[in-house]
C-alpha cells in the first residue's frame, strides 16, 4: 500500500486511498500512532482533492476521529468531525 502511494502523484485520488487503507491496517494492529498519522494524511489529501463535502472526505475524517478516540483524544476528535 505504501509502494503504491509513493508511485502515484501527491493529487491522484487512488494515492489517497491507498494511505487510508495503509492507515486502517495500522489501526488493527494496534499502532493507533502511526494509524493517526497515515489516517490525517489521507483525509488531507481527499480534502484537498474532492473538497470538504465529498463523500471519501467525510469517510476519511471519520476514520481519523475514531482513531483519535480510541487514543483517548475524544474533545480534540469531536472538534475535528463537527468542522
Amino acid at each position: 500500500i505504501a509502494a503504491q502511494a509513493e508511485a502515484l502523484s501527491k493529487e491522484h485520488p487512488q494515492a489517497a486511498m491507498a494511505i487510508q487503507n495503509f492507515g486502517q491496517v495500522l489501526e488493527a494492529r494496534g499502532d493507533l500512532a502511526g494509524a493517526e498519522e497515515a489516517l490525517r494524511d489521507a483525509a488531507e489529501r481527499f480534502r484537498s482533492l474532492r473538497g470538504a463535502e465529498h463523500p471519501d472526505t467525510w469517510y476519511a475524517f471519520a476514520s481519523l476521529t475514531r482513531v483519535m478516540t480510541s487514543r483517548g483524544r475524544c474533545l480534540e476528535a469531536a472538534e475535528l468531525f463537527a468542522a
